[in-house]
């Protein structure tokens, strides 16, 4: 089973993403986590473990908040801290 977080705040490329993962044999709906903002994958990260990030470069820290331009590649540098 391979776990998938995708972290993007565009509804449209969430369900694109999903459908393309979904078309792979082997994947299932419940393998695939979409967090929208940094603070939503932060804690999937704490509270999981995924074989593959797919991860939006200009991201917001919270949803509904303008995305930072740089808030993917910031949050990246991060990723080992969680």
């Amino acid at each position: 089973m391979l776990k998938i977080l995708v972290v993007d705040d565009n509804t449209i490329k969430q369900q694109k993403l999903t459908e393309i993962f979904l078309s792979i044999d082997g994947i299932k709906e419940e393998d695939i986590f979409v967090a929208p903002d940094i603070i939503n994958a932060k804690r999937e990260l704490l509270n999981q473990e995924f074989d593959l990030l797919i991860l939006d470069i200009q991201i917001p820290n919270r949803f509904n908040q303008v995305a930072k331009q740089d808030g993917g590649i910031t949050f990246f540098a991060r990723v080992d801290d969680f």
